[in-house]
C-alpha cells in the first residue's frame, strides 16, 4: 500500500475513498494519532489538517482533482516543465 488516508473530516474521507476506489488504489484510513505505516508514500488529508500532519508528501483532498497530484506523486514525477511536440511531414515527393 502506499496511500494513507489521515483525516477526521467525513466529507474529506469519503471524497478521497471514494475516488481511490474508483482507480484501483489501495489506501490506509489512519486518524491523527495513529502512526504513519513504512510503506505510504503519499498522504491524504484536509486543508484543515495539512499543517498538524508530520509526513514530507502529503496532499490537501479539496475536491476530486487531487487524483492528477497523487497519481504524479506516485508515478515520481511533478509537473511538466517543457512539452515537445513534433510533427512528421512524411515522405517528400
Amino acid at each position: 500500500m502506499r496511500v494513507a488516508i489521515v483525516t477526521e473530516n467525513a466529507r474529506v474521507y469519503y471524497m478521497a475513498t471514494k475516488v481511490l476506489r474508483d482507480y484501483g488504489i489501495p489506501f490506509y484510513s489512519l486518524r491523527l494519532r495513529d502512526e504513519i505505516p513504512f510503506d505510504v508514500e503519499v498522504v491524504l488529508t484536509s486543508e484543515e489538517e495539512y499543517s498538524a500532519i508530520n509526513f514530507p508528501v502529503k496532499i490537501a483532498v479539496v475536491n476530486e482533482n487531487f487524483i492528477d497530484a497523487l497519481l504524479s506523486k506516485l508515478e515520481g514525477r511533478e509537473r511538466f516543465k517543457n512539452i515537445y511536440v513534433a510533427i512528421d511531414p512524411g515522405e517528400r515527393p
